[in-house]
């Protein structure tokens, strides 16, 4: 299991100069090449720039593709701090970077691959072990320092994009924060046609996305009151997760509102036809896949 304390200046020069190409490259990919369409997008730049201190960020979003995590985050600007300070801006390079949960037997599963996915501020877990595992620990930590964490709490690739009960690690990591985060839920359409679930896996040009940010949430009240009725933490993160989910899905019908019309298809008439669609749209075949973990 990697470990996350303080590194040296070479360490976090090389982590930086790996997520400023990632990000690059999902830039290029998401803005230039395909149509990206972000809504309530000022919203999302303010609470990764900057919140109080000591304050995380906990973003959820569905998880429909395997290059939703980094494609995502091309939607991001690039930053760069004034004066001619190279070493200083290369120790600072790129714009703020989440860390996200991935699944170890797929991002970890050599020290080739290890070394990538941890310079690109991933944490392994393990799916299958629960809400209380080392993996989670470290997210928890890097919340409870105030930083941005991103979480696809469906646990897998929707790729029939059914509505699904999220996964309780992230009512693990709002309740049982230091200081509660802020929770900012979106909701985006078309990233699995860039990359088909379909062989062949290849990146495809000239596609629509659409990504839907919704408000942030203060769960801190309801932490509070929860608390205070002795609830257990497992019914608490039950709690908070079930609300997450009813956030997010919300987000799915403005989602969908947005996106159906951008590719020339008719609102959603049930799950079954909006796949049908969505597979036509991509000239794929949706089916069920297994998922990166991510």
């Amino acid at each position: 299991m990697p470990t996350y304390k303080k590194e040296s200046r070479l360490w976090i020069l090389a982590s930086n100069i790996t997520k400023c190409i990632v990000q690059c490259i999902s830039k290029i990919w998401l803005e230039t090449l395909n149509t990206t369409k972000v809504v309530n997008k000022e919203t999302f730049l303010k609470l990764t720039k900057s919140r109080e201190p000591g304050r995380g960020l906990v973003t959820v979003s569905n998880h429909h593709s395997y290059l939703d995590d980094p494609l995502l985050w091309g939607i991001s600007p690039f930053t760069w701090k004034k004066g001619f300070r190279p070493w200083s801006n290369l120790l600072s390079l790129g714009s703020p970077c989440r860390w996200v949960p991935a699944a170890k037997e797929i991002c970890f599963y050599s020290p080739a691959t290890t070394l990538f996915f941890t310079l690109g501020q991933c944490i392994p877990v393990v799916r299958g072990d629960g809400v209380y595992q080392e993996g989670m620990d470290q997210i928890l930590d890097k919340v409870n320092t105030g930083q941005w964490v991103h979480m696809f709490p469906e646990g897998l690739v929707n790729v029939s994009k059914e509505r699904m009960r999220l996964k309780w690690g992230v009512g693990r990591i709002i309740a049982e924060a230091d200081v509660t985060p802020i929770v900012l839920p979106f909701y985006h359409l078309g990233l699995d046609t860039i990359l088909p679930i379909q062989p062949p896996h290849w990146p495809r040009l000239g596609k629509i996305v659409t990504i839907v940010i919704g408000e942030p949430i203060d769960y801190t009240e309801e932490v509070t009151r929860m608390k205070a009725c002795q609830m257990s933490m497992e019914e608490i993160r039950k709690a908070i997760t079930d609300d997450i989910q009813e956030k997010v899905y919300q987000l799915k019908q403005e989602a969908e509102r947005v996106h159906f019309p951008r590719i020339g298809l008719t609102s959603p008439r049930g799950v079954l036809s909006t796949v049908d669609e969505l597979s036509a749209a991509s000239g794929t075949d949706v089916t069920s896949q297994p998922s990166n973990g991510r």
